[in-house]
């Protein structure tokens, strides 16, 4: 049968949407009345974590949430920020695909984060279901792996950068002095006074003079400053106090640090003192410390030919080149001590050598300690 329009009763024709439906109504046929639909409320996710981490941080927090939101909005395939509910975190296959391509630190900081929701079912809403007690054991087998492997990558980037740095240990820079001593007196002196003090390459430069020479020549700072620069570093025995004095006005930081003198006593450095004295002997006075062809000339190193025989020599037995620097940073890295002692030591190291405390633990501590800190400005 066709009707056509104008068959409708009248009050139809005049208006016709007051007779139609409202639109997004479901209709439960049964009843004939209209079923609404609910939206769910979304999950208080920052009440779920502080129960199973009641200590957490503000910022812990936020990114906990942070990382959690990311994950569910992957697995779902949705833009809504608002999490509904924690069956996401069942989704292994999905949670995987997410987090493949991530770094290592970033995968276990991410099952760090769902473990605690796996802990939240298992422990707050005591949860016996056996599948999800299998996957926070599987989950932190996982992450216990990751963690063991970034540990180790850490020992390997440790162990690349002290062979970058020619950082040594100590046991086997003093076996290297000791072979040295019997092989090439002169090299061994070198090296064992720059165990002792942080010296740079001004060490070719000391001029070994008198104690009469000094007393008459050397004996005030403004005598010291007024020589020519070949003779402004200089090395002398006391005998009758026995100290060895270094005192340098010729040396990188000398504008900032001025003149530094240093003592070394035969009751404090005994060993150092006496290679010191047997080899200033063998020297003769008004002669560098150090001159080429292992003191068999009386031609000093210039900063170049210091490199190259600390070098030649330390590869010799170290298959490692040595430098002034390097030389110290092993002294620094195998230091022992509590951070108090620490910062006392590297006080010390910056008086003796000319340079700023926060300069020696920026460039010089290799095992950084937060604790060791200074406000100055660095000098280099």
């Amino acid at each position: 049968m066709n009707y056509q329009y104008n068959q409708y009763p009248q009050q139809f024709q005049q208006n016709p949407q007051q007779y139609r439906p409202p639109q997004n109504t479901n209709y439960n046929i049964n009843k004939a009345s209209p079923v609404q639909e609910e939206t769910p409320e979304p999950l208080e996710l920052e009440v779920i974590i502080t129960k199973v981490k009641p200590t957490l941080s503000k910022s812990s927090l936020n990114i906990y949430i942070t990382n959690l939101t990311k994950l569910y909005k992957f697995v779902n395939n949705t833009y809504d920020n608002d999490i509904e509910n924690l069956d996401f975190i069942y989704n292994i296959e999905k949670i995987n695909k997410f987090l493949e391509d991530k770094a290592l630190k970033t995968k276990a900081n991410y099952l760090n984060n769902i473990l605690t929701l796996y802990k939240y079912i298992i422990e707050i809403e005591n949860k016996q279901d056996p599948k999800i007690h299998k996957l926070y054991f599987d989950m932190e087998k996982k992450k216990q792996a990751y963690n063991y492997e970034i540990k180790q990558n850490t020992i390997k980037r440790e162990h690349s950068k002290q062979k970058q740095e020619k950082i040594i240990d100590m046991k086997d820079f003093l076996k290297f002095l000791k072979k040295l001593k019997d092989d090439n007196f002169q090299a061994f002196v070198m090296f064992f006074l720059l165990y002792h003090f942080p010296y740079r390459n001004e060490i070719s430069t000391l001029k070994i003079i008198t104690l009469e020479n000094y007393k008459e020549n050397y004996n005030t700072k403004e005598k010291r400053q007024s020589k020519p620069k070949e003779d402004r570093n200089i090395i002398f025995r006391d005998t009758k106090k026995d100290i060895i004095y270094i005192i340098r006005n010729d040396y990188k930081t000398y504008k900032t640090y001025g003149e530094i003198t240093t003592e070394i006593s035969k009751e404090k450095y005994h060993k150092l003192y006496k290679y010191l004295e047997v080899w200033i002997q063998r020297r003769g006075t008004n002669d560098y410390l150090f001159t080429k062809k292992d003191g068999k000339s009386d031609e000093p190193f210039d900063g170049a030919g210091l490199s190259a025989y600390l070098g030649y020599h330390s590869r010799k037995y170290l298959d490692i080149k040595l430098t002034t620097a390097s030389i110290f940073k092993i002294v620094v890295a195998n230091f022992k001590g509590d951070p108090a002692t620490m910062l006392e030591f590297i006080e010390e190291k910056g008086e003796q050598r000319g340079t700023n405390t926060n300069t020696l633990i920026n460039f010089y501590v290799y095992k950084k300690n937060s604790t060791l800190e200074y406000s100055e400005e660095d000098d280099e």
